[in-house]
């Protein structure tokens, strides 16, 4: 929402109020290897393979912190320079 409105003596004053959802909250856990392929080793793997396996425990985009409220709000003058 947003709005603005004139003041005596060319002021103006404007200001936005906005509401949005919060982060997304995400949780990822880097297993090693040990723990989801049993007797493997750091010698068994393939040159420039990484040693963990990314695993997300919350699925992605289904938790959010809560909402923000954001205000601004403008106070402004106009001033004539010259004639």
């Amino acid at each position: 929402m947003l709005a603005s409105y004139s003041l005596p003596a060319d002021m103006t004053v404007s200001g936005t109020y906005q509401v949005s959802s919060g982060p997304i909250i995400t949780a990822t856990w880097n297993a090693p290897n040990s723990d989801h392929l049993p007797g493997a080793s750091k010698k068994s793997l393939r040159p420039g393979a990484t040693a963990t396996k990314s695993v997300q425990l919350i699925e992605p985009g289904t938790l959010c912190d809560s909402y923000q409220n954001q205000l601004d709000l403008r106070f402004s003058k106009r001033m004539r320079i010259g004639r």
